[in-house]
């Protein structure tokens, strides 16, 4: 980094979905924020896709927008794998 020292309300570590929403909620404040992360953007990101109803309600009061439900495939189990061991959760939990 180069030029003069900056100085800023808030330091964000972390440019991911809490990170972003961290900075938008402190600009939103009043405040001045510096959101940094590592990676250069955009980036090839593999996400887990999981978005709850708690979770849409916070992406609606934080940018002001519905996400699209054309995005969203419905889905009533999951599965998490580790090596041979499968956990499902949803149509009772089984453990294989």
């Amino acid at each position: 980094m180069t030029g003069a020292p900056h100085s800023f309300d808030v330091l964000i570590i972390g440019a991911g979905p809490a990170g972003t929403a961290a900075a938008i909620t402190a600009r939103r404040a009043g405040l001045s924020a510096a959101l940094i992360d590592k990676a250069a953007f955009p980036r090839a990101k593999l996400c887990g896709g999981l978005v709850t109803g708690r979770a849409q309600k916070h992406y609606r009061a934080i940018f002001g927008q519905d996400l699209d439900p054309a995005l969203f495939e419905p889905r009533h189990e999951i599965a998490f794998h580790a090596g041979e061991v499968v956990l499902l959760f949803g149509t009772g939990l089984r453990l294989s």
